[in-house]
């Protein structure tokens, strides 16, 4: 049985990977083409986190201190499980749309639970593998990595997993208990997630910080986790000095909380997953509504599944908070910015090209919500009464599109308007800088809406698993952010346009986006309103 639940959950993802709507199997090229990008993605963090690694072995090496670089690695590569886990914990174990089915079969629940929690540990094991095998590589190249201490790695990176479940399933179960009983869930946990997002980029904007003083102050900071925080240094005496003691310890410290927290969410699971009460019901009340046109009809329906959908509004929406973000930072860290002008790439002064750096990050920041992309896939199941209502292909897609429209322009002409104040462009180069970050964000969202009318995913277990790993999703991202940064990386890394004024050559990529905006538009209105009535 366990066995057919780990098909079944792995059949579904493969599934909305490799293929083209619900019959349709994906050709060679394109399987090729989203292996070699996750290849990519994996390649990019591998050399990161070898990269920081490898300039912390010989160091605390020299200092004697080795067993602190191992309980690094396993301590960095726990807190990229959680942050991986924590809400996939809440999506796949307590909102999967199988979830009733599964409990109405004769299948324990204890086996249900139990192949949604392995399907975590081995997500977390990918997570894990990130950071654990350049550490390893990086130790062994310049040190040298004896039997016992490859052992004791291997054995915990396949232990450490199994806590960072422990911790994300409870966390999932308690908010997913309280969320029941709160009216307005969604925001509650988008307010969560960006509560935890910042404090994960606080922590990464001192990582760099943190590992000089680190490497300064490694004594120092060793006897206070020995003092302080015993089982850590538990855990790293045993990679580190090979302490087969310590490494039982260990053993325990990792596999007695799963085993907990399996115990706890097998008595808990059916009555939190089936639990929907503890506020009040909305009392009906008849009142007269005055009559709206019919897109904004249909954009009212998408903001009622935007906002109803964390997972929606956390993964698509992220980039209207970076607008946001991003404008209070401008303006409240205006003399940080100022240093930034001092850089010089390619011979290029970024003082002269201070209008070319705002205007790419307003045009990728402005890119970074995909909100139209999943947006016909995630009628799933219902596409049908969407479908039977009497509007248009043509005015479906465009309530669609001017939803995306709508929550990600607001944001932007808010940071548009911090970069202004600080900047002060000349009269010309405002216009470009006011315009050509609109059309991208026009052109991302009809990208979107293109992608997904060609690989729709209209069958599957979560939102979140179409909004993050459906082939619309990342396509859309991935091209808008490269059509965002294109310009000012053919102008600064390139030279390529330098003998241009920035106004006259902006104005020229304004151009091309508008082009492309038009054409994307004629495609929708065409071959894409009939691509939709095929569905």
């Amino acid at each position: 049985m366990l066995r057919t639940l780990l098909k079944t959950y792995w059949m579904s993802m493969f599934h909305s990977l490799f293929s083209r709507g619900s019959k349709k199997r994906a050709s060679r090229l394109k399987k090729i083409g989203i292996c070699f990008l996750f290849l990519y993605l994996a390649g990019v963090f591998l050399f990161l986190f070898g990269a920081m690694f490898f300039a912390m072995a010989e160091p605390l090496h020299g200092l004697g201190l080795d067993w602190m670089y191992f309980l690094l690695m396993l301590v960095m590569a726990f807190l990229l499980m959680m942050v991986g886990s924590v809400f996939l914990a809440m999506t796949q174990l307590y909102e999967a749309r199988d979830n009733e089915l599964l409990l109405s079969l004769p299948i324990p629940v204890s086996m249900i639970l139990f192949s949604r929690m392995l399907m975590l540990y081995l997500t977390n094991l990918i997570y894990g593998a990130v950071v654990v095998l350049p550490a390893l590589a990086g130790y062994g190249y310049q040190v040298g990595l004896s039997p016992l201490q490859l052992f004791s790695s291997l054995l915990l990176f396949f232990l450490i997993p199994l806590l960072a479940i422990s911790i994300s399933c409870l966390l999932g179960a308690a908010f997913t208990a309280v969320g029941s009983r709160i009216r307005h869930k969604s925001a509650a946990v988008l307010l969560l997630w960006i509560a935890f997002f910042a404090g994960y980029l606080y922590l990464y904007s001192r990582m760099f910080t943190g590992l000089s003083y680190l490497l300064t102050h490694a004594a120092e900071i060793a006897g206070l986790l020995s003092r302080i925080l015993y089982p850590l240094y538990q855990m790293g005496m045993a990679v580190g000095e090979g302490n087969l003691l310590f490494l039982a310890y260990s053993v325990l410290y990792c596999s007695v909380p799963f085993a907990a927290a399996y115990l706890i969410l097998s008595a808990t699971f059916v009555k939190i997953i089936t639990s929907n009460r503890g506020f009040k019901k909305t009392r009906y009340r008849e009142k007269r509504r005055g009559r709206y046109p019919v897109v904004a009809g249909l954009m009212g329906k998408e903001w009622q599944h935007f906002t109803s959908s964390p997972g929606y509004m956390i993964n698509a929406g992220i980039g209207a908070v970076f607008l946001v973000a991003a404008g209070v930072f401008l303006l409240v860290k205006q003399d940080m910015l100022s240093q930034i002008a001092g850089i010089t790439i390619g011979g290029v002064s970024l003082k002269e090209e201070m209008n070319s750096v705002y205007l790419a990050a307003l045009c990728f920041l402005g890119v970074l919500s995909y909100i139209s992309a999943p947006s016909i896939s995630l009628e799933g199941k219902s596409l049908w009464i969407l479908k039977s209502c009497p509007v248009t292909s043509r005015q479906i897609l465009a309530g669609k599109l001017l939803f995306h429209l709508a929550v990600c322009i607001p944001p932007l002409l808010f940071a548009q308007g911090a970069v202004f104040w600080v900047q002060r462009p000349a009269p010309a180069m405002a216009a470009v800088m006011t315009v050509l970050p609109v059309l991208m964000v026009i052109l991302c969202g009809q990208m979107g809406l293109m992608w997904n009318l060609l690989f729709p995913r209209l069958d599957f277990l979560s939102e979140t698993q179409v909004v993050k790993n459906s082939l619309s999703s990342t396509l859309t991202l991935l091209l808008s952010m490269l059509f965002s940064i294109l310009p000012i990386l053919l102008r600064l890394g390139t030279g390529l346009g330098l003998g241009i004024a920035q106004e006259a050559y902006f104005a020229f990529w304004t151009a091309a986006a508008a082009a492309g905006c038009v054409g994307l538009q004629i495609w929708l209105n065409g071959r894409g309103a009939r691509r939709f009535e095929e569905l």
